[in-house]
């Protein structure tokens, strides 16, 4: 543990990129680009991922052998940390907190899902969620303040803080299920920067060419109301909030470009859009690419 202590204290003192990045995945890769989706750059091969908010750094899945950790990339370096969890090799899709201390990620402990998260310059590692749940925690994802993260179980929204203190549950099952919406373990939700609403993925059947309410949704609180963020012609998922913009960057295609092919499975081609919390100003960033993240600063 010493050594990966030392390693970290050695790469977050490198110098920070001079423009925002954004990241995602092609073709079994990682890749960086500007914001604006100009002078795009293969990092390594890797999966569930995230960049760090300087920009300097990516978070992965480690695969090794039948086994899979939590682990940073170093950009300049080429070099990469795994980090030890209590699930001994079944950790996966670490995230960085916007202040780049901290990640989280999925950890398979004592036979169910957690969230677990790591410090990253101590290289401690420790267990956020707490109480047995049938299908476990899935997705977390951090708050705007890098002070407690959200997770669900499939009908409720858990947020625990970084000391392992429950906070808010939210129960809008019965609207989700007016409006047919029905989650999957990857639909993720995200707090907006005032925490005054969830921005959320649906699952869909990817053996349908045309899935209803494949898109993103906004949940207010206040209203307990859902509202369709993404135009019903799209598919989309994997949504990111941009803390310093309030832009969502999310995967997504036209339904008419959903094929299934000869097995009986959906062959998609994902482009990376943004778009505003209301619904408005939806943009195209980059071509043939998924599950984008961008650097804070």
């Amino acid at each position: 543990m010493k050594k990966v202590i030392v390693l970290l204290f050695v790469v977050l003192a490198m110098p920070v990129f001079s423009q925002q990045k954004i990241s995602f995945e092609r073709g079994g890769f990682i890749y960086i680009a500007n914001i604006d989706g100009t002078n795009q750059q293969k990092v390594l091969e890797g999966y569930q991922h995230s960049i760090s908010p300087d920009g300097q750094f990516i978070s992965y899945t480690f695969n090794q052998h039948t086994k899979r950790y939590a682990a940073i990339f170093t950009i300049a370096s080429g070099k990469a940390v795994k980090f030890e969890s209590a699930s001994k090799g079944n950790g996966y899709f670490p995230m960085f907190s916007p202040d780049g201390n901290y990640l989280i990620f999925s950890d398979f402990i004592s036979s169910n899902w957690e969230v677990s998260m790591v410090e990253i310059a101590s290289g401690n590692i420790m267990k956020l969620s707490s109480g047995t749940k049938n299908l476990g925690y899935h997705s977390p994802r951090w708050c705007a303040d890098s002070k407690s993260v959200t997770c669900h179980d499939l009908d409720y929204v858990y947020e625990f803080d970084i000391n392992a203190n429950s906070g808010r549950q939210l129960d809008f099952k019965p609207v989700m299920r007016a409006q047919d919406i029905y989650l999957s373990s990857t639909s993720s939700f995200i707090y907006n920067k005032d925490k005054s609403a969830l921005v959320f993925d649906n699952s869909w059947d990817w053996e349908d060419t045309a899935p209803d309410k494949a898109g993103l949704f906004r949940y207010d609180i206040a209203s307990n109301s859902i509202t369709m963020i993404t135009d019903l012609n799209m598919v989309c998922m994997s949504p990111f909030i941009d803390y310093s913009t309030g832009k969502i960057y999310f995967s997504g295609c036209n339904k008419s470009d959903v094929v299934i092919n000869s097995y009986g499975e959906a062959e998609i081609k994902w482009n990376i859009y943004r778009i505003n919390e209301d619904g408005s100003g939806l943009e195209k960033v980059i071509d043939n690419a998924h599950s984008p993240t961008v650097s804070q600063f």
